[in-house]
């Protein structure tokens, strides 16, 4: 799996239900980029997981503007 603009938009998450209360949305095994988001509820999760992930994929897609050179 490669990290392509496409698997950002592509990609499910896996929800997981956490012991202390809320959910977590966690990249699936595997995934070149491992990631979660946390939150309440489940859909909120899952939200917050592909927003997160939009913003990741956007990243890809800026130049290197503020590249520190020695």
């Amino acid at each position: 799996m490669s990290l392509s603009q496409d698997w950002f938009t592509q990609v499910e998450p896996r929800l997981i239900r956490r012991e202390d209360g809320g959910w977590l949305a966690v990249t699936p095994e595997g995934a070149p980029l491992p990631l979660g988001f946390a939150a309440w509820t489940a859909e909120d999760a899952r939200h917050a997981f592909v927003r997160g992930l939009r913003e990741w994929g956007l990243l890809l897609d800026e130049p290197l503007q503020n590249a520190v050179t020695r």
